[in-house]
């Protein structure tokens, strides 16, 4: 899991990476936390991983650092619930060829899986890529 400062910077400024989560676990102003998930607390501004098995909300200004496997949930689902990829392969070859142009180092400067992932699904879901401070629409 990457708990780099790139990342969190990405996690932190992708403000609808952090939206969907609140929206798709149906609390408003705040944010879910579920078994392993990884976050930044706001007080001690630390990498925190929620380890107790009863989901709890909280409240307050938490940075959701999202695993690989939660990114691609996010890209299989549509805001009305429609499943984007049904097929894993086909959606392997979409980031494969995303990446092959927008994942090298000069461009995207992406170090880990996590970072690709976040790349993509801003890119595919919310049509923004990252341009070195924030993310922007293209």
């Amino acid at each position: 899991m990457d708990v780099s400062e790139k990342y969190i910077e990405l996690c932190k400024k992708a403000v609808e990476i952090q939206d969907y989560r609140k929206k798709h676990k149906k609390t408003a102003m705040r944010y879910t936390l579920e078994l392993g998930d990884y976050y930044i607390d706001p007080i001690s501004h630390t990498v925190c991983i929620y380890q107790v098995t009863t989901v709890i909300s909280i409240r307050g200004t938490y940075i959701w650092l999202p695993r690989q496997e939660q990114l691609q949930d996010i890209l299989k689902n549509d805001k009305n619930g429609w499943y984007l990829y049904g097929d894993n392969v086909i959606l392997l070859k979409e980031v494969y060829e995303w990446a092959k142009e927008n994942f090298a180092p000069p461009l995207f400067g992406a170090a880990s899986m996590e970072q690709l992932w976040l790349g993509f699904a801003m890119y595919k879901k919310y049509n923004k890529v990252w341009k070195g401070k924030n993310w922007v629409k293209e």
